[in-house]
């Protein structure tokens, strides 16, 4: 028969093993489930259509031109303003600001000059209007389109 006692350091080992499987626990299953949402939305993200992440990045830079404080100068604008579109080179016109703002966006393909001229006009507290050249093409032969964002 075995008698075990409180100073017997097995039962110390046995108990911080416990411990340290139920500590594992409470954390890994977390830090799975948060890395499962993250790669989730990037798979979400990738598969979006070239329309909508436009879509998105002019419904970004519509937000950040109704936050900015009237009297912010041109250079300020073009710089929050640029910082929202990440997929495409884009080109901002800050001189109606605080009236309206002006993007361009270059190098898109027919693709996504099609698809980006379905989802273009965005009303809501901003309003957003695709500028159409006089060929009626949503982009025409150089690939650029250009977007009024009016706060």
């Amino acid at each position: 028969m075995a008698i075990v006692s409180l100073s017997d350091s097995s039962v110390e080992v046995a108990s911080a093993k416990v411990m340290g499987r139920r500590v594992r626990a409470w954390v890994v299953a977390p830090a799975l489930a948060a890395l499962a949402l993250a790669g989730g939305y990037q798979a979400l993200s990738a598969l979006e259509t070239p329309g909508y992440v436009i879509r998105h990045e002019l419904v970004a830079a519509g937000a950040a031109v109704a936050r900015l404080p009237w009297s912010t100068p041109a250079a300020g604008v073009q710089q929050i303003v640029g910082q929202q579109f990440g997929h495409y080179r884009a080109t901002v016109d800050a001189k109606g600001f605080p009236a309206y703002v002006e993007v361009t966006l270059h190098g898109l393909g027919p693709a996504d000059c099609s698809a980006a001229a379905r989802l273009a006009r965005i009303e809501g507290q901003v309003v957003i209007v695709a500028k159409r050249p006089s060929g009626g093409d949503a982009c025409g032969e150089d690939g650029v389109m250009t977007w009024r964002i009016m706060p």
